[in-house]
């Protein structure tokens, strides 16, 4: 499960919202580097038979995306980054919202 978190960045006080972690039919991909998101589907669907459900319990994807700003490997699990400083000193202020 996934959460949209607000935070606050300890560096220059910038209070934003963030994506936290995928939820049960996708992954949350990050940029270690600008933090802009890229959220991928899990498994594969078939018009006639639903989704595969044997593909959602794995690993990211062999190939994971690069980001269109940075050109560099985006990653899974990793925290936000502030918007404005692109800090990564942040303080959880309150969770807004869970999605799954």
């Amino acid at each position: 499960m996934g959460t949209v978190e607000e935070f606050a960045c300890k560096d220059c006080g910038q209070v934003f919202e963030a994506e936290v972690g995928g939820g049960f039919l996708f992954f949350l991909f990050r940029c270690p580097s600008c933090g802009a998101t890229h959220v991928m589907r899990k498994g594969r669907t078939d018009a006639e038979k639903g989704i595969d459900f044997k593909a959602l319990i794995c690993d990211p994807v062999e190939d994971p995306p690069l980001c269109p700003q940075c050109n560099i490997e985006m990653k899974t699990g990793i925290p936000p980054l502030c918007p404005q400083c692109r800090s990564g000193s942040l303080r959880y202020q309150k969770t807004v919202l869970s999605y799954d």
